[in-house]
């Protein structure tokens, strides 16, 4: 949300509320350079929510609400049936509060037990909020094929104090995947979820999540792994970014008794005999991010012991897709997976403008 908070001190003001996240906020032109002639004192911002992926508002200090600027994002409510999406609550194993969001099935019947698909963010320095969905997060697309999704923002997300955010130091999976595992007890407590049709999947640090929890349990029918590390020590090396995960382990793995047990522990890699779960993997061919050695060691791994499973790469694409092609086809393959292991229903590919259904698998696995 906005607040104004007076310069000279005092109580905050609060100018928005409401199910939905605020960004992209550019300051006003005159506080930046104190030119009268730049117009009114207002913000810019861009706001999402469950029907809309961010359109723009602008609002002053002295505005009771905000006002929309652009409607791009029009076209959704108006051509699709989408689902609601609010926040909950629960516990986790130690009692702390965990928060997530959930996006209820399009024509969702209180009483009905339905799929449920559990999506865990990057980062982990990040968290869940409103919005609606993503190439790696289609939250609207599976409500419509009848699947509550579950995004919590377990211990190491942003947002919810210091120490709930540094709970990952020295030991990755200490709470966090504890923490998943609580709030999908909540959704089947709850009456929404079915027990025997759930879903795994995530990117990046939602990825390392999957994979962790492929080796954690096998209450997951199907799983989907975009971008996630399988080995610590090997991913320190070659990923292009190693900052937050000295202070994970303890140290670097090449120091003088370097903490190899810490980063070996933690790593999925260790207990992936344990995977009894259907798993697809996807990566980027140029992922300098997550490199994509560690989703093809995860999958000779689970190749190897008979677990089904297959591996996506994405010629030059590096962490985050940008090729519509891919994304269209990885929200394809996945789809298609879930409902083969997870539902049991017949899934028919969506094609891109002009594109012959026969085709789209040869044509895009061949670019």
């Amino acid at each position: 949300e906005l607040f104004v908070v007076p310069a000279a001190g005092g109580k905050p003001r609060q100018l928005t509320d409401g199910k939905h996240n605020i960004s992209g906020l550019s300051a006003p032109r005159a506080r930046i350079n104190s030119d009268p002639r730049a117009g009114p004192d207002a913000f810019a911002f861009t706001i999402k929510d469950a029907t809309n992926g961010g359109d723009v508002w602008t609002m002053t200090a002295g505005d009771s609400a905000p006002k929309e600027v652009t409607h791009v994002f029009d076209y959704l409510t108006r051509d699709f049936r989408l689902g609601r999406q609010e926040a909950i609550t629960w516990k986790g194993a130690d009692g702390v509060t965990i928060e997530g969001l959930v996006t209820y099935p399009v024509d969702y019947q209180a009483g009905q037990r339905y799929p449920l698909a559990v999506m865990t963010h990057g980062g982990p320095q990040e968290a869940d909020k409103y919005g609606i969905g993503s190439m790696a997060y289609e939250t609207q697309v599976l409500a419509g094929k009848g699947y509550v999704s579950l995004q919590p923002n377990y211990r190491g997300s942003t947002g919810y104090g210091d120490v709930f955010l540094r709970d990952m130091i020295g030991h990755y999976f200490q709470n966090a995947h504890l923490d998943v595992m609580a709030g999908v007890d909540e959704l089947i407590r709850r009456g929404i979820a079915d027990p025997d049709r759930m879903v795994k999947m995530g990117w990046s640090a939602g990825g390392h999540m999957t994979n962790k929890i492929i080796t954690f349990t096998d209450r997951f029918k199907a799983a989907s792994t975009g971008a996630g590390v399988a080995q610590w020590m090997s991913m320190y090396a070659q990923s292009d970014v190693r900052f937050p995960r000295t202070p994970w382990f303890g140290g670097t793995p090449w120091q003088k008794n370097a903490p190899i047990d810490a980063y070996w522990n933690n790593s999925p890699l260790k207990d992936v005999a344990n995977v009894k779960t259907p798993t697809i993997f996807f990566v980027g061919e140029k992922d300098p991010r997550v490199p994509m050695q560690q989703s093809i060691e995860m999958y000779r791994a689970l190749k190897s012991n008979g677990v089904p499973t297959h591996l996506y790469v994405a010629p030059r694409e590096p962490h985050g897709w940008g090729e519509l092609r891919h994304q269209l086809y990885k929200l394809n393959a996945e789809i298609e997976w879930f409902e083969k292991y997870a539902t049991k229903r017949p899934f028919t590919w969506e094609t891109a403008p002009g594109e012959d259904k026969k085709d789209i698998k040869a044509t895009t696995e061949q670019q």
